[in-house]
């Protein structure tokens, strides 16, 4: 297991200055979550958050955090956009379940998925669940950079007009050699080793 490499506070700071008044009431997706701290940054700011992080420790450490009532700006009954027919709530939103299912439970406006990350695409989507932000912070150096763009169906994940941003080594471009989900770079911010790359689907 790899040690976690938090996203550091300059460029959090970058990147919700960058995404702006998108963020509030936004349905935002944390892949490679780590320690959860984008996700978590966005439910301070008004979104919903799911987290995906595969190892169980790092996960169960994230339901902690988000359980804390001062996180988020939601109400504790989590309402996550869905069209599949789940629970219907308040304002003809549905809700997922409260337990997801091998483990993966919901806390205060979150949800939390102890899965790799293609297995967890795999349950989103078959939840038709939709995302107005998807943030991805795969391991550097590691292959993931073009690896995970072109996982199969990705694209069923996003809600109209949401943008993508993927986290990676400055060292490591983004190529989007491989491109069934139909993305296109929109920009690409470098803040030291870090760059940060903002897609969307054609």
């Amino acid at each position: 297991m790899k040690d976690v490499r938090p996203t550091s506070g300059r460029v959090i700071s970058a990147l919700f200055s960058i995404l702006g008044g998108k963020v509030e009431g936004a349905e935002f997706l944390d892949l490679f979550a780590g320690t959860g701290r984008v996700g978590i940054e966005a439910m301070k700011r008004g979104a919903r958050s799911v987290f995906v992080e595969s190892v169980k420790s790092r996960a169960d450490d994230i339901r902690k955090v988000t359980q804390n009532p001062s996180v988020g700006k939601d109400d504790p009954s989590v309402s996550l956009r869905s069209t599949s027919p789940l629970t219907q709530g308040r304002q003809g939103q549905y809700r997922a379940p409260c337990k997801g299912g091998e483990g993966h439970e919901m806390a205060r406006g979150s949800l939390v998925l102890s899965l790799e990350v293609r297995r967890a695409v795999s349950w989103l989507i078959k939840r038709e669940m939709k995302f107005d932000i998807i943030f991805a912070d795969p391991p550097y150096n590691s292959g993931w950079c073009d690896t995970f763009p072109a996982i199969p169906n990705l694209s069923a994940l996003f809600a109209d007009d949401a943008v993508m941003v993927i986290e990676h080594s400055a060292r490591e471009p983004l190529t989007l050699t491989v491109n069934p989900n139909n993305l296109e770079v929109m920009s690409s911010r470098e803040y030291g080793e870090t760059c940060l790359t903002f897609l969307k689907m054609l």
